[in-house]
């Protein structure tokens, strides 16, 4: 935790234009709950990390945390998210809460290693199923993962992947 509290701290001292802090997981995830599982027998939960942002100097500053969620039973930080109406987090996961996801597929689209069509071609391969499901499950605050987030600090505007 203390990577993620430096992070939401000291680099918002560090880097005053940001508007925007990513955390991405790429890594296991805990049936039922999307907690990330850390190599030691250690989680981190949802609560742990809005409990670090909500102290942080970055969300003092008004910017935007993004959670980029690459591990299985992710989709349940989405639900979490819309539940709870988070105003100033996105939460943009490799599956729903009740799936699994291919090895850092979802990453590797992400940082652009894998094209959409290669992804897709993949999913099928595995699965047998042209589901699109790596990027099909975000919460966006206000609903509406197909309109751009603006954020209130730069007055600029992002999309999340989607299909």
């Amino acid at each position: 935790m203390e990577h993620i509290i430096g992070y939401l701290n000291k680099d918002a001292d560090d880097f005053p234009d940001a508007d925007t802090f990513v955390l991405q997981w790429s890594g296991h995830g805990a049936r039922h709950t999307g907690d990330w599982c850390l190599d030691e027998g250690g989680r981190i939960t949802l609560d742990d990390v809005m409990g670090v942002w909500a102290n942080s100097r970055a969300k003092a500053r008004r910017c935007i945390l993004m959670l980029v969620l690459d591990s299985c039973f992710s989709g349940r930080w989405v639900e979490l998210a819309r539940e709870r109406g988070l105003q100033d987090v996105v939460v943009q996961a490799a599956c729903a809460s009740g799936e699994t996801t291919y090895d850092d597929l979802f990453t590797r689209y992400h940082n652009g290693e894998l094209t959409r069509d290669e992804v897709q071609l993949t999913v099928m391969r595995k699965s047998g199923s042209c589901s699109m499901y790596p990027w099909r499950c975000a919460y966006v605050p206000g609903g509406d993962v197909n309109s751009p987030l603006t954020c209130e600090t730069s007055n600029k505007a992002f999309h999340l992947l989607s299909t």
